[in-house]
């Protein structure tokens, strides 16, 4: 689908004048990726905070940051070294806000570090796919499980195995194509 282009950037004053900055070679596919994506694990950190906090609280009303959440659920949540993702998930942060701020930026390898090396501890298994859109689309898919797997713990009860309600998860909310990728969520290499 070709995209309409973007009005250019104001650039430098030059010898007086203003300038422009045309912006024509922008990567939609992982800028509108990784918001979504980040955008989804959000509703996933409000839901499970929320259940956490039972109605004494209002997590949506406080008007936390992102950056703000990830710092409460740390404080909150003693996560087992393998699954926890809260430091790799302040760093997608991170990434998100370059992103946020300047559309020009472009994500390495290097930088999906945090997040591969996540996904590979959690899963004992190794990410063969190490473009931008499978590393973010395995972490936000792990995540989200294990959120969910949390929240549904939580909210029916702790007579829910937890191991069941993430298996319960993942079985109903990835799609065919995602269950053929290189890595299962549950742990197993395909």
């Amino acid at each position: 689908m070709e995209l309409p282009p973007l009005p250019p950037l104001v650039g430098n004053i030059i010898d007086g004048a203003a300038t422009w900055e045309s912006i024509g070679d922008i990567d939609y596919s992982t800028i509108g990726y990784l918001l979504c994506c980040h955008m989804v694990l959000e509703n996933y950190v409000e839901a499970f905070m929320q259940a956490e906090a039972g109605d004494c609280f209002s997590i949506k009303s406080g008007r936390l940051t992102f950056g703000q959440k990830i710092s409460m659920l740390s404080a909150a949540t003693s996560l087992p070294d393998k699954y926890d993702f809260l430091p790799s998930l302040k760093h997608l942060n991170s990434l998100r806000n370059r992103l946020g701020h300047n559309v020009r930026t472009v994500i390495s390898e290097k930088e999906l570090l945090p997040l591969i090396h996540f996904v590979e501890k959690a899963t004992e298994s190794k990410l063969h796919k190490r473009d931008t859109l499978s590393v973010i689309r395995h972490y936000t898919e792990f995540v989200c499980s294990w959120l969910g797997a949390s929240y549904v713990h939580i909210k029916e009860g702790p007579h829910i195995d937890r191991r069941a309600a993430f298996e319960k998860w993942a079985k109903g909310h990835l799609s065919a194509a995602h269950e053929q990728s290189d890595v299962n969520l549950l742990g197993n290499e395909n």
